[in-house]
């Protein structure tokens, strides 16, 4: 574990501003580690290629626990801003999937013709099972952004 996975999110088309939280949902199989670090860094990347990080947020995979009632979700039921109370830790199980709703502090920007998101995600491990394990980022991972169109 340890590595690192950039995917770029698309450009809208015309220009677009983003105001609020960004909702990631991570769901992850590992085959050895029992607890690991996610880092989750959404960024901006300009037409002429330049990067600029725009917010992050990190969990702690064995306290993933969220209360939904206490959480901001859609109206799909999709969780935004997750609630983690911090007060148990549950283990990662090797194998199976692990599904980690991230906090992601807002954004408020706006996007111009040939710029678009790229999210940067990081598994640590911080266990010493981990080392040497790998992870894999399931498809069904996804990430909510705050858009609208602008006029």
């Amino acid at each position: 574990m340890g590595g690192i996975l950039e995917r770029g999110l698309g450009a809208p088309s015309g220009d677009a501003a983003f105001l609020g939280s960004v909702g990631v949902r991570l769901i992850v199989t590992t085959d050895r580690s029992a607890d690991f670090d996610a880092h989750v860094r959404p960024s901006l990347v300009r037409g002429d290629g330049t990067v600029r990080q725009l917010t992050e947020g990190l969990l702690r995979a064995s306290h993933r626990a969220a209360d939904f009632a206490l959480s901001q979700v859609t109206g799909n039921d999709d969780m935004v801003v997750p609630w983690n109370d911090h007060t148990s830790r549950t283990p990662v199980v090797a194998g199976k999937r692990t599904t980690l709703d991230i906090e992601i502090l807002p954004i408020h920007v706006r996007l111009g013709a040939g710029e678009r998101f790229r999210l940067g995600v990081s598994l640590a491990s911080v266990d010493a099972t981990g080392y040497g394990s790998h992870a894999v980022l399931h498809a069904q991972s996804r990430v909510l952004l705050p858009m609208y169109q602008l006029t």
